[in-house]
């Protein structure tokens, strides 16, 4: 908890080559604090780490750090991004806006409350979500939730139908529940209470015939792409409700690290693989076909190791990766687009700049199918499957306010060009949608080409993609790729 941030990138590479999947951010680099509660992303790209003793903005190379001098003060900083590109920031001593330079002060009234008991720091903010109406919903430390509007208050206690006053987490599902994480009292004696419940806009149900979702600590609720309903219950295990039933959950590998079961934060990947952050390490769930039943550990040095290095000494073909190119490899049918009906191998290549909204190279990198016999393949069929593949990719990774705030429908169109040398067929087109980075559209256009390698009865198709015009130069890099592609490895017969 104490060691800083870590971002994991499968694409990167250190000064030497060599696969770097983990990089570190602590005091050294410039964090302002190396325990870090929150991370977010604002509009333009930024980074924003909030920790113990203040929150940091990292521009992807240096670190701008925001205090009491900056007007923000209390330990356990949450970062909020609304839809608007408002920053938002709570603390143990309440709510704090960003002005572009500055915090200050958000003042939020105190409802009644009989007997008032909290878990930390009474008025502490535990976690703040902004729902699909806009509303901004802060859970808080013995005062239970309140929603603002904008201009005014609602709030909702334990008298009301939260399971305690000291709420931790707050998420909304797809049909506009809100679902309440609360947690027992320690001050100022101790209180069995806490539990999960759920707000369908007029009433509150709670599951006490549940194990673990009433009268105990729930600090973690998230929804996968599928709609079920993860919640983390201390002491227990953890629950996916899919609408009509829990399903409990609470074997692990390393039984040893999860005694308590805490967990602290659930993320689920573009592959829709899930991933949970307990109090004992990251652990991720052996979700196979849908038949999952438990927690896998996952060490650093697993994370570390190059995946992508591994598949590639197995690929048949050749797909050069240029120095400071990221790299990045996953099976096809492909997690975020399963309507793609084709069986395979995805291979990608990043553009140094990728990722880097003020680089030239923004958005352009290449992606290679290599895929099982010979599917059939036209400029109509090319424009359904990126629609496909772009909508799940821009699901996946945009989160759900970005989604509900600034979704616009993917659209793709391709025409056949003059094919090019050894192409069976070149097409070219663009395709128009969401960009998540920076919650804006983008127009991305593309070449495809479409090839054969009848010596191991597999079919090639290879998306070039970038935002510039056909005559910049990244074309020049990205059609080297292509040029340099071999459907057999150096040396194979």
């Amino acid at each position: 908890m104490s060691d800083g941030a870590v971002r994991y990138d499968a694409r990167s590479n250190d000064s030497s080559g060599r696969r770097k999947n983990l990089t570190y951010f602590s005091t050294k680099d410039g964090l302002c604090d190396n325990t870090v509660a929150s991370i977010a992303q604002d509009k333009e790209g930024n980074m924003w780490f909030g920790t113990h003793h203040g929150a940091s903005r990292y521009d992807g190379k240096t670190f701008t750090n925001f205090w009491r001098a900056e007007g923000l003060h209390g330990p356990g900083c949450k970062i909020l991004v609304d839809r608007d590109g408002q920053i938002w920031a709570g603390t143990n001593h309440g709510v704090f806006r960003f002005n572009g330079s500055s915090f200050s002060e958000f003042s939020i009234p105190k409802p009644a409350v009989e007997n008032l008991s909290y878990k930390w720091e009474a008025g502490k903010i535990w976690d703040m979500m902004q729902d699909k109406k806009g509303n901004i919903w802060l859970a808080r430390d013995g005062f239970g939730a309140c929603r603002f509007d904008g201009t005014s208050f609602t709030h909702f206690t334990k008298k009301d139908g939260l399971c305690s006053n000291n709420v931790s987490t707050i998420m909304e599902d797809r049909q506009g529940n809100i679902w309440f994480g609360s947690l027992s009292s320690d001050f100022p004696e101790y209180r069995n209470e806490g539990g999960l419940s759920r707000y369908d806009g007029k009433t509150f149900t709670r599951y006490p015939e549940l194990k673990g979702l009433e009268e105990n600590d729930i600090y973690t609720i998230y929804e996968d792409k599928k709609g079920n309903t993860w919640i983390g219950a201390v002491r227990h295990g953890a629950y996916r409700y899919d609408g009509e039933k829990f399903t409990f959950f609470n074997k692990t590998d390393r039984p040893d690290l999860t005694v308590n079961f805490a967990v602290q934060g659930i993320l689920e990947d573009r592959n829709g693989t899930l991933w949970f952050g307990f109090s004992g390490g990251l652990f991720r769930f052996n979700d196979t076909a849908g038949t999952g039943t438990s927690f896998m550990h996952i060490t650093q040095q697993e994370l570390n190791k190059s995946e992508l290095d591994a598949h590639s000494e197995e690929a048949p073909y050749h797909l050069p990766a240029p120095k400071n190119w990221g790299r990045e490899q996953f099976p096809i049918p492909i997690g975020f687009a399963p309507q793609i009906p084709y069986k395979g191998v995805e291979d990608i290549r990043f553009a140094p700049g990728w990722g880097n909204v003020k680089s030239d190279e923004y958005w352009t990198y290449a992606f290679l199918w290599y895929l099982d016999a010979s599917p059939k393949t036209d400029e109509k069929i090319i424009a359904e499957n990126l629609k496909a593949y772009y909508s799940g990719l821009i699901m996946s990774n945009a989160d759900s306010a970005t989604a509900a705030g600034k979704a616009i429908p993917v659209t793709a169109s391709f025409k056949k060009a003059a094919a090019d040398k050894d192409d069976l067929e070149t097409y070219t087109g663009s395709i128009e949608m969401l960009d998540y980075m920076q919650r804006k559209p983008i127009i991305l256009n593309c070449i495809v080409h479409l090839k054969a390698c009848p010596e191991n009865n597999k079919t090639i198709l290879f998306y070039e993609l970038s935002p510039k015009p056909f005559t910049h130069s990244n074309w020049s890099a990205l059609d080297q790729l292509w040029s340099d592609f071999r459907c057999k490895k150096s040396g194979d017969k």
